[in-house]
């Protein structure tokens, strides 16, 4: 048991430096994050902030994408920039200013794209099924792999009389014993 202490130091040590290793905070406490901080030129990056005092607006400016203003909500300050389709590869500071003077900065990587692919090709999308493959299907479409069509008064039906099974039992249990103890009093 003496490693468990250890062990969770260790986790917490893990996930805290996970969880800041694309944003850089100030002494002040400002913080800026890029989803995803990795793209492709052409691509939409959202913008994620906190300057302490998350009630006025803030900016953020970046080569990658120019200036933007964010704006307060739900606690926090939230933007979107577009990276222009011409963006170089490379990294990129992405600066955060605060009305109060806090800053934050962290990095916004541009990939290299292919110039030789087409961008005609939309993704496509799988077709929508009843739901993942989970198990515990065959009972609830009857196994014929169509979609169920029995009433959930049946499984209401199953489970009462399960319950009622379950009381005659344990009235025939005690039954027994109360007999077994009658029949043992009488002999003494």
């Amino acid at each position: 048991m003496r490693f468990l202490p250890v062990l969770l130091a260790s986790a917490t040590a893990l996930i805290g430096a996970t969880a800041c290793s694309d944003a850089v905070a100030n002494e002040a406490g400002a913080y800026v994050v890029v989803t995803p901080n990795s793209l492709a030129p052409g691509s939409v990056v959202s913008i994620r902030a906190s300057c302490v005092d998350n009630s006025k607006p803030a900016t953020v400016m970046s080569i990658a994408f120019g200036k933007i203003a964010l704006q307060p909500g739900d606690g926090v300050l939230t933007g979107q920039a577009l990276v222009p389709p011409d963006k170089e590869k490379g990294s990129y500071d992405v600066r955060l200013s605060c009305p109060s003077g806090s800053s934050a900065n962290t990095t916004l990587i541009v990939l290299d794209t292919d110039p030789t692919a087409d961008s005609t090709v939309q993704p496509t999308r799988a077709p929508v099924t009843l739901g993942p493959n989970t198990g515990g299907g065959f009972l609830a479409n009857g196994g014929s792999g169509q979609p169920a069509d029995r009433s959930p008064l049946v499984w209401l039906g199953i489970g009462a009389a399960s319950l009622i099974a379950a009381a005659a039992l344990t009235a025939r249990s005690k039954l027994r014993r109360r007999r077994a103890g009658a029949a043992s009093a009488g002999h003494r």
